[in-house]
């Protein structure tokens, strides 16, 4: 009595596993292509921050040329004003000296920035690895 039932039972729960199974199927190339996304996204992170750490490298490069020729430019004005004799050059010496270490010292401070900007972005790269 009970025999077309149990086969229809059996059969209603073979179909909906390999609906099931075909379902994971069709979802694997959607996962694939989703992880594939992702690892393109954290290697374009990782590749723009390798390059902003150049950048900010050779920035740290030229700003501390640029800070070595204006401390040399100081120099210079010293010992000019030392030779100077009117007080006219003296104070302008003076003007140009107190100009030229203000700014070596905002220059210092951008150095400085950019190398703590540098020791973060290096920090983030075993993470991103």
């Amino acid at each position: 009595m009970s025999g077309p039932a149990l086969l229809f039972r059996e059969i209603h729960r073979l179909r909906r596993f390999a609906q099931d199974l075909q379902e994971q199927i069709d979802r694997h190339p959607r996962l694939l292509q989703a992880h594939r996304t992702r690892l393109s996204q954290r290697e374009q992170a990782q590749h723009d921050n390798l390059e902003a750490i150049k950048k900010l490298q050779v920035s740290i490069r030229q700003k501390e040329t640029t800070l070595k020729t204006n401390h040399g430019q100081v120099l210079k004005y010293e010992k000019q004003m030392e030779t100077s004799s009117s007080n006219k050059e003296i104070e302008a010496f003076k003007h140009q000296i107190t100009h030229g270490l203000e700014a070596c010292q905002k220059l210092e401070d951008e150095i400085l920035t950019e190398m703590s900007e540098v020791e973060e972005r290096q920090a983030r790269i075993p993470e991103q690895e």
